[in-house]
């Protein structure tokens, strides 16, 4: 800090000059109270100062302050107002809301696939729906106490449970329908025509050349990878599409052609033109998982297929598959019908295996069970040329390989939260909802009659 004794600044350079206020013109003025302008004028700035505020007119607010509704709490509601925070991130039509900008993990804001419209996110499975309609069946009607000795207060508490209880009977009848509209339910008349057509188109095209059941079976093959595929990205995944695509529908045709030997060639062909897809960069998002999901879908869809098309190349094969499609769909309709009249008979609420809660013991044993009479009942008609334990073990065989596949198959749609891997089949869902036993059950069928020696 300078001494008392150290010189100014007036003191080197002099006083400063008189300088005349209104050499600049008027000297503006502040209006008063009443809004005059015959106020006091304002001080210039070369003046010492007054310490005064400046008076600040008053101005509206903004306007998107006025639209929110004040602080909220967490316990007063589930979660935040989402009108509160849409004024500030974005109006309700946006193609960007709030939720996105605050959640970056988000896999919307990544290029997703679109929602599939058949898909009911708030109950895929229809478990809620289930649920209501056993706890339903399982309550029996309600007596109401009796009216005397009752106080008025306990009558008035009594009205709005009575009025609660037919709300809630009226919205179970409405989720049941949505169920049914939505697809959850199954109209069995349609689906029997369906799976009547579709029999006879396959049965048709295997017994008029081999080659055209090969192709008939590639085509499936590939419109089942695409349901796939399809559901895999909906799930978050970027298969190499056109690959599995490409490899699905030309396995059939290759082991038709080619038989076993061609499985160690496609092999390699997948994993290496595979590996290539994201290597070049056609897409490079998580490599090592969408490149195991594209071969999953090969060698599961077109790789199991292919078995058909093995059996199609040998003398019998036209008889032992249509056989396994028999005998497959005779289960399946065994383990519909026996479950739905012995469900819970056997084995109570027990439930087969949690990816398929609807699949009951019951249903399961009669499904195997079917399969089993249905082979005998088939080496009866047809005459294969063994003995009637070896029709019975072969029934048995793809009786219990097609549960595995329509596990493996539940397994998967749970996984990706589906109910249904498409929607071309009215009344069954996707072509691959209506396979997914049989591709574990040719090869079996396959491998099976190679054992009995019934090729």
């Amino acid at each position: 800090m300078a001494d008392d004794d150290s010189p100014s600044i007036y003191d080197v350079f002099g006083d400063p000059p008189d300088v005349d206020p209104n050499r600049f013109g008027p000297v503006p003025v502040v209006p008063g109270e009443g809004g005059d302008a015959g106020a006091a004028p304002l001080p210039h700035w070369s003046a010492p100062p007054t310490g005064q505020i400046p008076r600040v007119p008053a101005q509206p607010e903004p306007e998107v302050w006025n639209d929110l509704s004040g602080p909220r709490w967490r316990g007063e509601s589930s979660g935040w107002a989402d009108d509160d925070l849409e004024v500030v991130f974005g109006d309700e039509g946006s193609a960007v809301r709030h939720d996105d900008i605050l959640n970056f993990d988000d896999p919307r804001l990544n290029n997703p696939a679109p929602p599939r419209p058949d898909l009911d996110l708030d109950d895929p499975f229809g478990d809620r729906v289930a649920a209501a309609a056993d706890a339903a069946d399982a309550v029996a009607p309600s007596q109401e106490p009796p009216t005397k000795g009752r106080t008025k207060r306990d009558r008035s508490e009594a009205a709005p449970r009575k009025r609660s209880q037919r709300s809630g009977a009226v919205a179970s009848s409405a989720e049941t329908a949505a169920a049914d509209a939505t697809g959850m339910g199954r109209n069995m008349g349609q689906a029997v025509a369906v799976g009547l057509g579709l029999a006879a188109i396959a049965a048709a095209a295997i017994l008029i050349h081999p080659l055209l059941g090969t192709a008939l079976i590639a085509a499936a093959a590939g419109l089942a990878a695409v349901e796939f595929f399809d559901a895999v990205r909906h799930g978050g995944f970027k298969p190499a599409t056109m690959l599995g695509l490409t490899g699905a529908a030309l396995f059939p045709l290759a082991a038709y052609w080619r038989g076993e030997q061609a499985y160690a060639v496609l092999m390699a062909i997948t994993v290496v033109f595979g590996g290539l897809w994201y290597i070049v960069g056609a897409d490079r998002s998580r490599p090592v998982a969408n490149l195991a999901v594209t071969i999953l879908g090969i060698f599961w869809i077109g790789g199991s297929a292919s078995f058909g098309g093995l059996l199609l190349r040998l003398s019998d094969g036209q008889k032992l598959l249509l056989g396994a499609i028999v005998i497959t769909a005779v289960a399946d309709t065994a383990a519909f019908f026996g479950g739905k009249a012995f469900k819970k008979a056997l084995f109570g609420d027990r439930v087969f295996n949690e990816w398929s809660p609807g699949k009951s013991w019951e249903g399961t044993l009669f499904g195997i069970v079917g399969a089993t009479v249905g082979a005998l009942v088939l080496d009866a008609v047809f005459n294969v040329g063994t003995t009637w334990w070896h029709a019975a073990i072969f029934g048995f065989v793809i009786g219990v390989v097609a549960v595995i596949g329509d596990l493996f198959e539940s397994m998967i749609k749970r996984d990706l939260k589906l109910k249904d891997m498409g929607t071309l089949l009215p009344g069954h869902g996707g072509l691959l909802d209506r396979v997914d036993a049989l591709l574990f059950v040719l090869p079996a069928a396959y491998f099976a009659a190679r054992v009995l020696d019934y090729l």
